[in-house]
């Protein structure tokens, strides 16, 4: 058989054959990806690249793998240099094949990335089969692998040159473009339309709303030279140890990413796969270590990308005809999955969010709505300022009026709140989110604003933030000695305010903010965003 006219059959054939390898093993194990076949054979993987050519990467040529499996041997030695050893020639050998020596390239008729083979049970799948048996009961073990991502991450490449792929242009044409692929799948993989049309408009609405929030991310270093494919396949416990392997290496856009991308594509599977407790163990103590949380309000845009991405993976295998006939049903099941789950996350995205940021005066609720603006990219509309705004006041304008006078007579407060209820409805009407700071005393402005919430098609959230009194009353004393204050809050007000409050009906998070205001933001945003 010549060069020219073996095929990749005859290929994959010759190297299941013990012959194959020095020394010859009692037998070769093969699996397949879309991308690749691995050879399992005396204890060692041996990585062939497929001579595919995607949208997404290009094997079509012996030294296109060459360079790729050279590639992957240097990314994934970041990582785990005690797995992954060496990159080796094939070389004809009569009818056959074998596997050569380093020094021994001349005349190579393919390349395999050799690499230790880790045991089947300790794969991070097969861990929480045994530790997930009950619910939640992986979740120390997802703790661990937390750790040792956040600490990949922390010690990461970042600088210019990954920096460039995640500016909001760059992250549009990713996610979008890999949309554009799952719609251009043959008609048996490919998703329904309505699925297609609904995750590109909550991928539009997400994209625009966090502009600001991706491009701040990566001017300030959010983004930088990861794995790229963190998913459970990839993670294993090798003597008591997290190991994680098998990093992305065909394409450095889709490698190169925000830190919360990369650890939204584990969340995402964890959460296809049922693992919600986990999922949120995984976020929990990734965010402990790197205290990141100000990348939550990014977590729903990358979860939906991710599930789409795997969809679309598992639909390239479904429709692979190497692939064995059951596996490829079991990828269409999966695929077909993943594409409802992202339908059904879009349907919920596509909706703008309305934050109410509710509490007694001194509660710290304008600097917790002011941090989650922030985080989120969206538009922060505080009562104090828009009742000295309508009543023709500078903001820092003080007015030691009485309870229930002036400024803060009932009319007073109706127009402030309704034009509060206004601006935030021209926000949502734009498919932005929207937050809203005031102390929401009485149950006709909660009302007010449960209905607009309604009306909007808005995902309607209430914070209370509590905080006791003899802290609030300290706040206000300092409030008063430094002067400068938008509110115009006083301790002889305290008691009239907390008497005139109306206690809570409605569903609400409770966030305590006595503490530092890190501490609170960090609380509302998982509130929030956590799946």
């Amino acid at each position: 058989m010549t060069v020219a006219s073996r095929t990749i059959f005859d290929t994959v054939r010759l190297l299941s054959e013990p012959e194959a390898y020095d020394p010859p093993p009692p037998s070769v194990r093969v699996r397949q990806t879309h991308g690749s076949f691995v050879f399992l054979a005396g204890g060692f993987a041996y990585k062939m690249k497929r001579p595919v050519k995607y949208a997404f990467f290009d094997f079509s040529t012996l030294e296109k793998r060459r360079a790729a499996l050279e590639r992957e041997l240097r990314l994934n030695r970041r990582l785990t240099p005690e797995v992954y050893l060496d990159v080796l020639p094939v070389l004809a050998r009569g009818e056959g094949l074998r596997v050569g020596r380093p020094g021994e390239e001349a005349g190579a008729v393919e390349f395999l990335l050799r690499m230790k083979e880790l045991p089947a049970e300790s794969f991070l799948a097969a861990l929480l089969a045994r530790e997930g048996a009950r619910e939640g009961g992986g979740a120390p073990l997802l703790a661990r692998v937390a750790e040792a991502a956040a600490a990949f991450h922390l010690g990461a490449e970042r600088g210019e040159g990954a920096a460039e792929h995640g500016e909001p242009g760059a992250v549009r044409r990713l996610l979008l473009g890999n949309l554009d692929e799952c719609a251009e799948l043959p008609a048996a993989q490919r998703p329904g339309a309505e699925i297609v049309q609904g995750c590109r408009a909550a991928l539009d609405r997400l994209l625009g709303q966090l502009e600001g929030v991706i491009r701040r991310r990566a001017a300030a270093g959010f983004v930088r030279d990861v794995h790229g494919d963190l998913r459970m396949e990839h993670i294993v416990l090798l003597d008591g140890r997290v190991v994680i392997f098998d990093c992305l290496d065909f394409r450095d856009d889709f490698r190169c990413m925000d830190v919360i991308h990369e650890a939204a594509a584990l969340a995402a599977e964890l959460l296809q796969a049922g693992w919600r407790a986990e999922a949120r163990a995984f976020l929990e103590g990734y965010l402990d270590r790197t205290g990141d949380d100000a990348a939550l309000p990014l977590l729903p845009l990358y979860l939906l990308h991710r599930l789409l991405v795997r969809g679309k993976v598992e639909a390239l295998k479904a429709g692979a005809a190497l692939v064995p006939a059951p596996e490829r049903a079991e990828a269409a099941a999966r695929s077909r999955d993943l594409f409802r789950l992202a339908g059904e996350l879009s349907a919920r995205e596509r909706r703008p969010r309305l934050v109410l940021v509710a509490g007694l005066m001194a509660s710290g609720k304008s600097a917790l709505a002011r941090g989650l603006g922030a985080a989120a990219g969206m538009a922060v509309h505080h009562s104090d300022r828009v009742r000295k705004e309508l009543a023709g006041l500078a903001p820092t304008a003080s007015r030691r009026e009485a309870w229930g006078r002036g400024l803060y007579a009932p009319e007073a407060s109706a127009r402030a709140y309704a034009e509060l209820a206004e601006r935030a409805g021209r926000a949502l009407a734009a498919g932005h989110d929207a937050a809203v700071d005031a102390s929401f005393a009485r149950r006709a402005d909660r009302a007010a604003f449960e209905r607009l919430g309604r009306e909007a098609g808005a995902r309607l959230r209430w914070i209370e933030c509590a905080c006791p009194a003899e802290e609030r009353l300290a706040r206000l004393a300092r409030r008063e000695a430094r002067g400068g204050s938008v509110s115009d809050g006083r301790p002889e007000l305290m008691g009239d305010q907390e008497a005139a409050y109306a206690p809570w009906e409605e569903e609400r998070i409770v966030v305590e903010t006595s503490g530092p205001k890190e501490a609170s933001l960090r609380a509302a945003l998982r509130a929030l965003y956590f799946p």
